[in-house]
């Protein structure tokens, strides 16, 4: 599935979903990725999608749920992502 608005992946990020995900998820996950990035209030795009490849663990489901969390503006997993990359 290709959104009409999407962000571009960087090789970081491109790196983590392949050694997270199976071959035959990798396609998918980095559409789900994608998602992230494309609003205004959506910053440090490469920060919270390395993040999340750490959070999700491999997980289709989980980085569905996370992607969607980091889109919401000033969600607790937003601010928990902000949190945890200041450090």
């Amino acid at each position: 599935m290709t959104h009409p608005k999407s962000s571009r992946i960087t090789e970081a990020v491109r790196a983590g979903v392949n050694n997270a995900f199976s071959p035959e998820l990798r396609s998918e996950a980095l559409d789900t990725f994608s998602r992230y990035g494309i609003e205004a209030h959506e910053r440090e795009i490469e920060r919270v999608q390395l993040a999340i490849v750490i959070f999700c663990g491999g997980n289709m489901d989980k980085l569905a749920a996370l992607v969607t969390e980091a889109k919401k503006y000033d969600t607790q997993v937003h601010k928990m992502i902000r949190r945890l990359l200041a450090e």
